[in-house]
């Protein structure tokens, strides 16, 4: 997600971004009726990793992707143009310390790679988020179910 300015006004933030009115890719999905539904979710698959390999070039991990993360976009030719949002839980990562693993276990248990339960990871825990997320979108249903974070 494109944004303009930044403001700073008595210890307030204002933050000026592009406006996305095509909603999160759940209800995009959800909406879209297409006959090329596999074909919509390998663009859409392909520039959610264009975003990743940028961030992760940038030194930055999200650690919390998922379908409620990624809003979609359509251009001027009704195509879908996916954008990654909500870093709230993000690293910058040094590069002294990219070969390090993180401890913290963050992000949300359906998506989480096992190695991020584990306390102990780096930034392929967001490529094993995507790969979940694709599985969501392929098959309408989840690969794992279990009622807590050690049963998922």
């Amino acid at each position: 997600m494109k944004v303009y300015e930044c403001y700073e006004y008595n210890q307030e933030y204002f933050i000026v971004q592009e406006i996305i009115t095509g909603g999160t890719l759940s209800e995009y999905l959800s909406r879209y009726g297409g006959e090329n539904y596999e074909k919509t979710i390998c663009v859409i698959i392909k520039q959610i990793l264009i975003g990743l390999n940028y961030c992760h070039k940038q030194k930055v991990w999200h650690r919390d992707l998922k379908l409620e993360n990624i809003m979609i976009q359509e251009d001027k030719n009704g195509n879908p143009q996916a954008k990654l949002i909500d870093f709230g839980l993000s690293r910058e990562v040094e590069q002294k310390a990219r070969n390090a693993m993180l401890a913290s276990r963050l992000g949300t248990p359906q998506y989480q790679a096992p190695e991020v339960y584990q306390g102990k990871y780096s930034e392929l825990c967001d490529l094993w988020s995507l790969g979940i997320l694709a599985y969501i979108l392929v098959t309408q249903d989840v690969p794992f179910r279990g009622t807590t974070n050690a049963e998922i």
